[in-house]
């Protein structure tokens, strides 16, 4: 891996005095969380980290283990992590995220902040489809979830061909999802925000056990939409981000 191919920066600021780097969610690449750039402060840069096996670098394997996938991301982040940042992750990418500042705390290139989107503190995780789609459901209640939940164009999710590209890399990121095992008793020190749709089947309460993931100040905000919120908050959503506008995270 290099960074040339794994750190994307959407809209440069060369006189940036700090970042917001962003995960993206199961099957999805850097192009849904691009608007993000246009949204930041003039004094923020957008770094997104590009996953192995889309995009740039559709050619790489996708790791089979969840910390193989961490381990890639912690390499990328330290690549790119020249100012300090906030870093931000939606749905499984809010749990790379959290792993990401774990296995970066107390170093150089650790975070400022977490901001974690749609999805589960570590310890509460089943797995079992109750709350999200798992590797072992079938097209047809995937391609549902998608369509329900999801950011796809259904032009897209219409086309056979395309559909079923959709839902290898999708397919493949919850299996890959499925293999995360928290370790008791992991936490940070840093602050953390965790974001949810009022509609996303995680709830508001869900989120809010975020909270006992960090030794530093945490809140919990509820916003518009499902999992991905309101295409107008999705496309704006670091203006949600306390660490990033300035607000109080106590």
């Amino acid at each position: 891996m290099s960074g040339l191919t794994s750190v994307a920066r959407p809209l440069p600021r060369p006189d940036a005095t700090r970042m917001l780097i962003g995960l993206s969610y199961a099957g999805g690449g850097t192009a849904p969380l691009r608007p993000w750039a246009r949204a930041l402060p003039a004094d923020t840069e957008l770094v997104l980290i590009c996953y192995p096996g889309r995009e740039r670098r559709f050619t790489e394997p996708m790791p089979a283990d969840f910390a193989d996938l961490v381990a890639d991301v912690v390499t990328a982040v330290r690549s790119a992590a020249r100012l300090p940042y906030v870093l931000a992750g939606h749905s499984m990418g809010a749990l790379v995220a959290f792993e990401t500042a774990v296995r970066l705390a107390d170093t150089a290139e650790a975070p400022a902040a977490l901001v974690v989107s749609g999805h589960h503190a570590p310890p509460y995780l089943r797995f079992t489809g109750d709350t999200g789609p798992v590797a072992r459901h079938a097209d047809a209640e995937l391609l549902a979830w998608i369509r329900e939940y999801g950011t796809l164009p259904e032009e897209i999710l219409a086309d056979e061909d395309l559909a079923q590209v959709v839902l290898a890399a999708f397919r493949a990121d919850l299996a890959l999802h499925g293999t995360y095992r928290y370790q008791p008793g992991t936490t940070v020190n840093i602050p953390v925000q965790a974001l949810i749709g009022a509609q996303d089947p995680v709830t508001l309460a869900g989120a809010r056990r975020w909270q006992e993931m960090t030794t530093g100040d945490f809140r919990a905000d509820e916003l518009p939409g499902a999992h991905f919120y309101t295409p107008e908050v999705w496309q704006h959503l670091p203006r949600h981000m306390a660490a990033v506008t300035g607000g109080n995270l106590a």
